[in-house]
C-alpha cells in the first residue's frame, strides 16, 4: 500500500504537494501528487505514465496495483469518478496545515521473520527483492535459474538496504518492472499481498512476462479473465481486446478455451453482419459478400496459427454460412 509520508505547505503561490511512498517489498516509488489536480488530470497523468489510453486505466493502475491517496477536499470532481480499489486507501480530509489522517501500514509477519533472499535486477539496475520460495513455486524455469545462480554478492545488493543480508541476484534484462510488480502480487498468497485486478490495460504485459518465465499460475489468472462472461472481445484491430489478436495469442499459448471463445465471437459477429445485410434489400444478403477485414485476418491466422486452429475457424465459418442460408430459404 502507499503511505503518505509528508505534506508540504508552501507559499500561497506554490502548489501543495503530497509525497506518496510505496512500502511494498521491492518498490521504491516516490510519487509527488499536486493537491490541485482533478480526478481527470490525475487520470491523464496516470495514462502518460503507463502509456495507455484513458478509457483503459484508473488511478489504481497508476500506483502499480496499490491503493492511492484520494485528495477528497481538493478534487474538483466527485468521488464517484474514482474507483477506490483498496479499503485501506489513504484518505486526506485535512487542509493546508492540518495533519493528514493516516492508516497504519500493515506489514505481514512473514516479511518480518523471513526477509527476501533473491533480487531481480532489471536492465536499468533496478532491484526487486523477492522471496526465493515464491519464484521456485511459480516456475520450473526460475527454479532452474536459481539452482545455477552464483553465491550472493554483497556489493551487488547494496541497493536493497543496509540491514538486509546479501541476496542472490537474477538478471532479468528487458523485463517490464510494472509487469513484475503485478506478477509478484499474483504469486504471493492473498494474505500477504493484495491481488490487483487483471484489465485490458495490463494483461498484455503481465501475460508476456508470465509466458517468458513459464509462470503457469499467472497465466491461469490471465486466462480466467479472458474467459469471464463480462470480458468481451472487439473487432477493431487497434483495440487491446481485438479478437483476432487474442485468437493468435491463445493459439500460441495453448489456451484452448480462449481460442474457442474468440472463434465464437468472430462467428457471432459475422452472422449479425450477414443478417443485417439481408435486411437492406435484394442482392445484399449473400454470406460470401466481400469482407476485406475477414479475408485479411483469416490469412493472418493461416500464417500465424496452428493448422488445428485454422481448421476450427474455417469450419465454424462454414457452419455459420450453412445456417444463414438455411434460414433464408
Amino acid at each position: 500500500m502507499y503511505h503518505v509520508s509528508s505534506l508540504r505547505n508552501l507559499s500561497a503561490v506554490d502548489v501543495l504537494h503530497l509525497e506518496v511512498l510505496c512500502i511494498e517489498i521491492g518498490c521504491k516509488s516516490v510519487i509527488h501528487v499536486p493537491r490541485t489536480l482533478s480526478v481527470r488530470e490525475l487520470k491523464e497523468e496516470a495514462c502518460a505514465e503507463l502509456f495507455v489510453v484513458s478509457e483503459d486505466v484508473d488511478l489504481y493502475d497508476f500506483f502499480g496495483g496499490q491503493c492511492y491517496a484520494c485528495l477528497e477536499d481538493r478534487l474538483d470532481s466527485s468521488l464517484s469518478d474514482v474507483r477506490l480499489m483498496d479499503r485501506q486507501a489513504v484518505l486526506l480530509k485535512g487542509r493546508h496545515n492540518t495533519p493528514p489522517a493516516l492508516l497504519s501500514p500493515i506489514i505481514n509477519t512473514l516479511f518480518q521473520t523471513k526477509p527476501p533472499d533473491v533480487a531481480l535486477q532489471l536492465s536499468d539496475g533496478t532491484i526487486i527483492p523477492v522471496h526465493r520460495w515464491i519464484l521456485e513455486l511459480s516456475s520450473t524455469l526460475l527454479q532452474d535459474v536459481l539452482t545455477h545462480c552464483p553465491t550472493p554478492d554483497e556489493q551487488r545488493t547494496e541497493a536493497c538496504g543496509p540491514d538486509q543480508q546479501p541476496l542472490t541476484v537474477i538478471p532479468v534484462p528487458g523485463d517490464d518492472r510494472l509487469a513484475w510488480v503485478f506478477a509478484l502480487k499474483l504469486l504471493y498468497p492473498v494474505s500477504q499481498m493484495r491481488r490487483p485486478p487483471i484489465t485490458w490495460s495490463n494483461i498484455d504485459r503481465i501475460l508476456a512476462l508470465a509466458d517468458k518465465w513459464n509462470m503457469s499460475s499467472v497465466m491461469k489468472v490471465c486466462e480466467d479473465f479472458l474467459l469471464l462472461p463480462t470480458t468481451t472481445f472487439s473487432l477493431s484491430e487497434s483495440d487491446p481486446s481485438c479478437v483476432w489478436t487474442w485468437l493468435i495469442k491463445a493459439d500460441r499459448l495453448s489456451m484452448t478455451s480462449v481460442m474457442r471463445k474468440c472463434i465464437a465471437t468472430i462467428v457471432t459477429s459475422k452472422m449479425s453482419s450477414a443478417r443485417g445485410m439481408a435486411t437492406t434489400g435484394p442482392g445484399s444478403k449473400n454470406f460470401d459478400s466481400d469482407d476485406p477485414q475477414l479475408d485479411k485476418m483469416v490469412k493472418e491466422v493461416a500464417v500465424s496459427c496452428s493448422p488445428n486452429t485454422l481448421t476450427s475457424l474455417i469450419s465454424a465459418l462454414i457452419v455459420c454460412k450453412d445456417r444463414l442460408q438455411a434460414s433464408q430459404r
